[in-house]
């Protein structure tokens, strides 16, 4: 790859050729060694110190592909150390008892509308539904009274009135989530390849704005890869918005003009 525009510096700069392997062979640390290495052996994103010019839209593109697979890592990395780390429980207190005997009197009224299969009534249904959606039903609730079992019948999955199907969905997958949860058999959603994307881009775009010269620029590129692969719980404060993505650069970057032969490892 060549990040500049002009043929001594594309004779000044080295190839590379190397594609990280993203298949969990290497742990965090050790793909970061790799990635950084694009920069430490002197290739496309590091001109010689006398240099001015700025960094291609070819290499800064470069600079997001690798932010992406390092960001990736260290979610992957975070979320397998959360679970690893995440206490044994007992699950959640049992609800009181009078919230399964509200089910059941809610159920009997839902089962009866049903039995008697007129879509007239079908609207009659709301009132138990936003019943059912106030009240503190757990797990175990739900074994006992099979009230999910109920509104999964093709009655109430098909009701001639939209907002009936709309309770009746909402409720279904809620109680849903929360068994998977209490039972412990809820797989961590993982953020889609866009949103990995688009915080690589910003933090891409953030680099690009306090240091848009080559040297300077890979220097501080190079310290945000080292800091996202050794700090993976980073990845995810980023994600979520906790840690702002230009907050990071810029302490990053003082440190960098502070003692700009030394990456920011901390």
């Amino acid at each position: 790859m060549s990040m500049g525009t002009d043929p001594k510096e594309k004779q000044a700069s080295q190839t590379y050729s190397f594609r990280p392997q993203l298949d969990g062979s290497l742990k965090t640390e050790a793909q970061a060694k790799v990635l950084t290495s694009f920069f430490a052996r002197g290739d496309d994103l590091t001109f010689k110190e006398g240099s001015v010019k700025d960094v291609s839209d070819r290499g800064r593109a470069q600079v997001v592909d690798a932010l992406m697979q390092t960001v990736a890592i260290a979610l992957r990395e975070a979320a397998a150390a959360k679970k690893g780390s995440a206490p044994i429980t007992g699950g959640s207190a049992a609800s009181p008892v009078w919230v399964l005997q509200e089910v059941f009197e809610q159920l009997d009224v839902l089962q009866r509308i049903r039995g008697r299969g007129r879509p007239s009534e079908c609207l009659a249904a709301a009132e138990p539904l936003r019943r059912l959606a106030t009240l503190p039903i757990d797990s175990a609730i739900l074994k006992k009274t099979k009230i999910a079992l109920e509104l999964n019948q093709v009655f109430w999955k098909k009701a001639p009135r939209e907002e009936v199907q709309q309770m009746v969905s909402v409720l279904v997958r809620q109680w849903r989530t929360m068994f998977r949860s209490e039972q412990g058999t809820l797989a961590p959603s993982e953020p889609s390849a866009r949103s990995v994307r688009n915080l690589a881009t910003d933090l891409e775009e953030c680099a690009y704005s306090r240091a848009p010269k080559s040297v300077h620029y890979a220097n501080l590129v190079q310290a945000l890869l080292q800091r996202l692969a050794t700090t993976p719980n980073l990845a995810a404060s980023l994600l979520d918005g906790t840690q702002r993505s230009m907050d990071l650069v810029q302490v990053l970057h003082q440190r960098a003009v502070a003692s700009p032969s030394v990456h920011a490892t901390s």
